[in-house]
């Protein structure tokens, strides 16, 4: 790969597959029921671990910014569903986008909210959708009485074969450092219960560039919040009040006292942080939640060049993803029509046929293997604890964590074998004995 030396920040764009159920809890709550996308602390964590080391923080130059990864549509990344989209009643494919002008007077179509999908092109007539798929299932855990019977919880995860997509912006070095860990191994593991299996997934880098922008003019633009923005007052507290957001980007656009807010839509989103000094988690503050959108202005009514701010992170917590924004001219198309991208009959959405590597055929592949690995293992530890018929709990498992796609007939027959290698092995470790 052919980069120039240079201090610019770059971007290193990659696809992440899921190769099992993945469960990535919320961190407010810390349960298991799962979030539709791959958090920035997620990845972050996995270089972390990779190196051994903490990654640049902060919000400086040297700072790792590792977004958050959005499903796959159409072989592009997704954000999430503005706040100012509604959809009719009577017909779902007509959308509506209250952030728009040119509303017809004599429309009076009852409008109804739409949230957890994502989208792509914005800022076009037609959208396309897509929600990411999950599926619900029993965990078993010990229970603090002591006695057999195991605890039962409820989790709901991301379903296997799904594709998201997300990006890493640092310097050169840090970059190539990346892609270079990246490049020689893209198993990785992320989110909760990976000791059961959960969470095998396979990353590889789309694309390495120098992140570069030309100027852009426009009277009015959308600022889209694509992670949730973790802004602070002038005193340093947190504040989701939009006059702290304005100004930051009269600070991005060195254009004090210049902008203001033509219009908005948003929701709130809770923000945790904890404390170091005491091992303490602070009071919950609220911040803007991914997808609220904002219309912004110059005050005189010229045009202004907002491409420093077309794609960037502003605020707090950048390194872990939040604050990522996303800004396009304003465009007043009212009426739109919205598509939601196909599914596959299991519930999974059907793949491209240029969809990134390791594809379909491996995801299956390394499926398998994980599965018949699984089922030897098992059979060796039940060999070991004197045939305590662990087969019933292994069918349970594969069963929790890949419904019904996997064969019975192979998967006793690897676990005979595990039994079979363990006898032998027993046997082998008696006769050294005498």
């Amino acid at each position: 790969m052919d980069i120039q030396e240079t201090e610019d920040a770059y971007r290193l764009e990659y696809s992440l597959q899921l190769l099992s159920i993945t469960c990535i809890s919320n961190t407010i709550d810390n349960n298991s029921l799962t979030v539709p996308y791959i958090p920035g602390r997620e990845i972050r964590r996995i270089l972390e671990k990779r190196f051994g080391e903490k990654l640049e923080n902060g919000s400086g130059g040297d700072c790792v910014k590792c977004s958050y990864a959005y499903c796959d549509i159409g072989g592009r990344r997704g954000v999430p569903m503005p706040a100012s989209y509604s959809v009719t009643k009577t017909d779902k494919k007509q959308l509506r986008d209250k952030l728009s002008n040119g509303r017809r007077p004599d429309d009076y179509a009852q409008l109804k909210n739409i949230s957890g999908s994502f989208v792509r092109d914005i800022d076009e007539e037609n959208i396309r959708s897509m929600s990411v798929s999950t599926c619900r299932g029993n965990l078993s855990y010990p229970n603090d009485r002591g006695d057999n019977a195991p605890e039962k919880r409820l989790y709901v995860g991301l379903n296997l074969e799904q594709s998201f997509r997300g990006f890493i912006e640092g310097n050169r070095k840090q970059i190539m450092k990346i892609y270079r860990s990246i490049a020689a191994d893209g198993n990785v593991r992320i989110g909760g219960h990976s000791e059961i299996g959960f969470g095998n997934a396979y990353i590889s880098v789309d694309r390495v560039s120098i992140k570069q922008t030309e100027p852009e003019y426009a009277t009015e633009i959308t600022v889209l919040a694509v992670s949730p923005l973790v802004l602070k007052n002038d005193r340093g507290l947190y504040s989701d009040n939009t006059e702290y957001l304005v100004k930051e980007l009269e600070r991005q656009l060195n254009c004090p006292g210049s902008l203001e807010l033509v219009k908005c839509y948003k929701s709130y989103v809770p923000l945790i942080e904890k404390n170091d000094k005491w091992n303490e988690v602070n009071p919950v503050m609220y911040g803007s939640a991914s997808g609220s959108i904002f219309r912004i202005r110059r005050k005189d009514g010229e045009k202004f060049d907002f491409s420093k701010i077309s794609s960037t992170f502003i605020g707090s917590d950048v390194a872990d993803g939040r604050g990522e924004i996303m800004t396009h001219p304003a465009v007043d198309i009212y009426y739109r029509t919205i598509a939601k991208e196909e599914q596959g009959t299991d519930g999974i959405r059907k793949r491209r046929c240029d969809d990134p590597k390791p594809g379909i055929h491996l995801v299956r592949h390394l499926q398998q293997e994980h599965i018949y690995e699984t089922a030897n293992l098992m059979g060796r530890v039940d060999a070991e604890e004197f045939f305590n018929n662990n087969y019933r709990n292994l069918a349970k498992l594969l069963k929790d964590m890949y419904g019904n796609n996997w064969n019975n007939e192979d998967v006793m027959k690897y676990y005979m074998n595990g039994i079979t290698e363990a006898v032998k092995c027993m046997n082998v470790e008696d006769n050294g004995e005498h």
